[in-house]
């Protein structure tokens, strides 16, 4: 009863029923059925106006929303790229003469010292030559001393003599060569990294020049990327340059010590290379990275988290919680994205608390029931133009 006193549709409506009624003492089928539809539209009108006082009734009570203070803190000004991680030092390591393998030690994707035995080749053959070198350095050497001794007496010209020595320097060569040959049947690994799959067997027979195992260094790592022209004045050898590499958690860090003299003639772009330390091994050459070269800083500016701006087309706003706990839109103008957080260029004070979730209920002096920020990690927004997410 109260529904329909609060409601003056239905009254009236009810009242305009039972004049019919009050004038006459029966009614004819057709005044029936006009009654009866009469009375059905009035149910749902007293269900609208119930809806109505429901409706109102839920939109006094408090709510719950999640509210964060305005951080102030040092804001990095970077530019945005995107590069690839290599590795400084990478080959194919080969023998220099050919042999049947005798011994590996090539264990895969493992990290191996510089020097590191990598295979040995049958060096029977080697050894062989080596030994008949010395011999024949031994007897040219005994020939050119017997010569020496000779010439005094007018035995041995000096022309023989001549002759002599330089047989002895051939030997010389050619125990050398066979000193180099033999060492060439132990194959080493020529820098410390890391190895790849193995290419060879035990018992292969390898020509010189046949590939066993690809070799990586991997700490530290180059980091490439490229930038366009018009940021060539603030690129200098030294800067950070900060990046996330999709499937590692955090970011990372390099320093620039490269920068092309010359663009890129199709793209219009330099090409910047940094040095990545590496100790964990956790990066990968030709890994893809999420680049922020860091060309200055800006202090005392103020953030908010992504989360709390409320895009309206061209147009920015904030929730903040006001006196009493109550609702306040703002408007405010945002800057870049920083590790999830927004650049507040005007709009907020540093004492402002913004609300964070439950935005989607609030209304200008709505009652609020505030607990703490849950931060939500977005990663798309770390390192992506503010353009991309919502910021003008």
């Amino acid at each position: 009863m109260n529904s329909i006193r609060r409601c003056p549709q239905v009254t009236l409506y009810l009242r305009v029923l039972s004049v019919p009624a009050a004038g006459e003492r029966g009614c004819n089928g057709l005044q029936a059925a006009v009654l009866y539809v009469g009375l059905i539209l009035a149910v749902f009108l007293i269900a609208s106006c119930r809806s109505r006082d429901e409706s109102g009734s839920a939109g006094a009570m408090p709510v719950h929303v999640e509210a964060a203070p305005v951080k102030v803190a040092e804001l990095q000004q970077a530019l945005p790229a995107v590069g690839s991680l290599s590795s400084p030092q990478e080959t194919v390591v080969a023998p220099q003469i050919a042999g049947r393998v005798v011994s590996l030690n090539i264990p895969q994707g493992q990290v191996l010292e510089r020097g590191t035995i990598l295979a040995r080749l049958d060096d029977s053959i080697q050894k062989a030559a080596l030994a008949a070198a010395e011999a024949t350095l031994t007897n040219a050497r005994d020939v050119y001393q017997r010569d020496r001794q000779v010439v005094k007496t007018g035995g041995v010209s000096e022309q023989q003599l001549q002759s002599d020595e330089t047989a002895v320097q051939q030997a010389e060569a050619q125990v050398r060569q066979a000193q180099v040959n033999l060492q060439y049947t132990t194959i080493r690994a020529p820098f410390t990294g890391a190895l790849g799959m193995r290419q060879v067997s035990l018992g292969a027979y390898l020509k010189d020049g046949d590939a066993l195992v690809r070799i990586r260094q991997m700490d530290p790592l180059y980091l490439d990327f490229e930038l366009p022209q018009q940021t060539t004045g603030r690129i200098m050898p030294g800067q950070k340059a900060n990046f996330a590499a999709p499937g590692l958690a955090g970011e990372f860090e390099g320093t620039v010590t490269t920068i092309d003299p010359a663009l890129d003639t199709d793209s219009r772009s330099v090409h910047v290379q940094a040095t990545v330390p590496n100790p964990k091994l956790l990066l990968k050459p030709g890994m893809f990275a999420h680049v922020r070269l860091i060309v200055g800083t800006k202090p005392e500016t103020l953030f908010v988290p992504a989360q709390a701006i409320v895009p309206e087309g061209d147009v920015r706003y904030v929730w903040i919680v006001a006196a009493e706990d109550k609702a306040e839109q703002r408007s405010v103008e945002v800057g870049v994205y920083q590790n999830n957080w927004v650049e507040i260029i005007s709009g907020l004070k540093p004492a402002d608390l913004v609300i964070t979730a439950g935005v989607q209920k609030l209304y200008p002096g709505a009652k609020l029931i505030v607990s703490s920020y849950q931060p939500i990690h977005n990663q798309r927004l770390d390192l992506t133009n503010p353009q991309e997410n919502g910021a003008s």
